[in-house]
């Protein structure tokens, strides 16, 4: 007998890979990014990947965090 079971990361997906945020760009994530003062919590639009860094967009301002940097990354649901 076999059990197959079938998951799903679910709504709130990890991103992990550079390939990862540019396969949802445009949608909103949640970005925790280590500096020397502490974590910092980003919430936006993913704008893809450029030269090592994600490219995200909160209110009218675009930021670029580089991918060493991430602590975590996942897509944040809009309801």
């Amino acid at each position: 007998n076999y059990t197959i079971i079938v998951s799903s990361p679910g709504i709130e997906r990890p991103l992990t890979r550079e390939k990862d945020f540019q396969r949802f760009s445009g949608q909103k994530a949640t970005l925790t990014i280590q500096q020397a003062q502490g974590k910092q919590t980003l919430t936006g639009v993913l704008r893809g990947v450029d030269k090592g860094c994600v490219v995200i967009q909160k209110d009218t301002d675009i930021m670029e965090v580089p991918v060493a940097d991430l602590v975590d990354a996942h897509l944040a649901p809009d309801w």
